[in-house]
């Protein structure tokens, strides 16, 4: 698996919005920013596909891994599924499940494209 690190994946761009080194998505997950909220994204893409081919997934990742979300583009990178998960002491907690309609499968859809948006918010005690 390749893994590429970056400020923002961007399924319209084909890739990240600023690419980020591995040192760099490091430095933001520490928290040792000027702003430290800011995180990072790393996709995961097979080695043997060609530089235009989505992503298998794409991780948002908040400073200290407070929280994770993860994100599961379709062939032609329109978000389709994603997962949130909020870190409660020392695990990971499974907090929001959506999932995204278009209205065809033509090409890229923006996510203001979407029909239909079913999510699923699920309250710990």
């Amino acid at each position: 698996m390749l893994h590429v690190y970056g400020t923002r994946w961007s399924g319209n761009k084909r890739g990240m919005l600023k690419p980020l080194t591995e040192d760099e998505a490091r430095i933001r997950f520490n928290g040792e920013m000027k702003q430290p909220h800011l995180g990072f994204s790393v996709a995961a893409k097979r080695e043997a596909v060609g530089p235009d081919a989505a992503p298998e997934f794409v991780l948002e990742v908040l400073p200290h891994a407070e929280f994770i979300g993860v994100n599961f583009p379709d062939q032609r990178h329109s978000k389709r599924f994603s997962y949130g998960f909020r870190k409660t002491g020392l695990r990971m907690s499974l907090e929001s499940v959506i999932e995204l309609h278009y209205a065809d499968e033509s090409g890229f859809h923006r996510l203001n494209e979407t029909q239909v948006i079913e999510e699923m918010i699920i309250r710990h005690s």
